[in-house]
């Protein structure tokens, strides 16, 4: 079991470099680190495993609530690329030096419209 409490009051207690007083604080510090830094490191690691494993989990126990969450991300995104296409074609500025951002956002929204119907 890792003691954070104990790693986070060494932590806390080190003091910024260049280490120059406190020399024994600094010193628990890094005596202690060999074996602390492993340690989170596997412990991030498992974390990372579970939280991987109930999102997973999760998102098989919902499969029909994930599309209709996807769907509208697509949606939005497509209404994003139409707004700018819009907004550029409307712009003061040189028609000619926005033709391929308008272009480029016009092919986005129609891509993601395609791919809506499958």
């Amino acid at each position: 079991m890792i003691d954070l409490d104990a790693i986070e009051a060494m932590a806390n207690a080190a003091t910024k470099w260049p280490w120059v007083t406190s020399p024994m604080r600094n010193m628990d510090f890094v005596a202690h680190a060999r074996e602390d830094i492993p340690a989170l490191v596997a412990e991030v690691r498992k974390l990372k495993v579970q939280l991987d494993a109930a999102i997973e989990a999760c998102c098989a126990d919902h499969p029909k609530e994930i599309a209709a969450a996807e769907a509208e991300e697509r949606e939005a995104c497509a209404r994003i690329a139409e707004d700018y296409a819009e907004r550029a074609s409307a712009s003061i500025y040189n028609r000619d030096t926005l033709e391929p951002v308008i272009v480029a956002a016009e092919h986005i929204a129609a891509e993601i419209r395609a791919r809506e119907k499958g």
